[in-house]
């Protein structure tokens, strides 16, 4: 799957390990698979997701995953809550 890179594999993935919502950390987890080279039936198995949902988290990191995430003031990255169907 093709992912435009807005972070570092190592930024998505811990983003999707401190998010708090089952659903977004999901997602987040879906396009960090994706962003490390992994197919969709690849993501399918680990994540228990459709294809076409996954597909739509991709597609929506693609458009507007720099809007994921801002760092607080102590320097911590965190998730927004933009990634939501």
């Amino acid at each position: 799957m093709n992912v435009k890179s807005h972070h570092t594999t190592e930024t998505l993935q811990a983003l999707y390990r401190t998010e708090k919502n089952a659903k977004l950390a999901q997602r987040i987890h879906g396009v960090y698979l994706a962003s490390k080279g992994l197919t969709c039936p690849e993501i399918m198995a680990i994540t228990a997701s459709a294809r076409r949902t996954i597909q739509q988290w991709v597609h929506k990191y693609t458009l507007e995953g720099s809007k994921w995430t801002r760092v607080t003031q102590a320097g911590l990255l965190v998730s927004l809550r933009v990634f939501s169907f």
